[in-house]
């Protein structure tokens, strides 16, 4: 196999750091504070819904508990407009009213407003598309095994999971691909034992990079303006396949 410039990062160790921070943002100057919209989407190809969470930013000294007024997001994109509606998840989830496609290399539009903040928008590009060339859906493998991710464009970035038997995460990888338009990743990164796996590849915007891999002293406002937050989106790709490995 090629060596190929990448880099790990671990996405959850990161999620728990944005946690913190995403609903409860403070000012060490109270009589400068002034609250703001804090969003968190991401736009996917393999879902037939779209989901915006919103919320505000909170003071060290004030409860995070959701009190928005009048709230509307909208989503618009490819010749589609879609005004959410609440989710019943949880306060503050909202989700597309009708299926919402999300097709590789078009952009989208998000507007958010709310009783007493000024209207937050954003944008995001969805990656350009690939396919994972091996293994294929349903494949049964025996002996050594890599996944192939194939027509990569480069200098974009991916990240890849691998789950065993469809809940154990054998493998959590942000990599840039920028010699070659495919990428292998070998076995032995990820194999536990004989079983099914399931991997997933998602080709992912600048703006979630920047948001969860790109730190800064500011507040994270990547894909938006006039609030915090995330625009972001992902073009995905997945298989499900089952590795026989030979008994010595």
């Amino acid at each position: 196999m090629k060596r190929k410039n990448h880099q790990k990062l671990s996405i959850k160790i990161r999620w728990l750091i944005i946690c913190a921070l995403l609903f409860s943002f403070c000012v060490k100057n109270s009589e400068e504070y002034q609250p703001q919209l804090n969003v968190y989407c991401i736009l996917r190809n393999d879902v037939p819904y779209q989901k915006v969470v919103v919320d505000r930013t909170y003071r060290m000294d004030e409860k995070a508990i959701y009190d928005l007024e009048d709230v509307q997001v909208i989503l618009s994109g490819d010749g589609i407009c879609d005004t959410l509606i609440e989710d019943y998840g949880g306060p503050g989830i909202f989700r597309t009213r009708d299926t919402f496609p999300v097709f590789a290399g078009k952009t989208y539009h998000l507007r958010v407003s709310a009783k007493g903040f000024d209207t937050l928008t954003g944008i995001t590009t969805v990656p350009d598309s690939f396919y994972i060339s091996y293994p294929r859906n349903g494949d049964t493998i025996s002996g050594y095994c890599y996944l192939e991710i194939y027509r990569i464009q480069r200098g974009n970035w991916y990240y890849i999971n691998f789950y065993y038997q469809d809940s154990i995460l054998t493998l959590e990888q942000l990599i840039q691909v920028w010699n070659y338009t495919y990428y292998d990743i070998p076995g032995d990164y990820w194999v536990i034992d004989t079983g099914f796996y399931y991997a997933r590849v998602s080709a992912v915007d600048t703006n979630f990079v920047e948001y969860y891999y790109l730190f800064s002293d500011s507040l994270p406002h990547c894909g938006v303006k006039n609030g915090l937050g995330l625009f972001g989106s992902f073009f995905t790709k997945s298989v499900r396949f089952y590795l026989r490995i030979p008994k010595d």
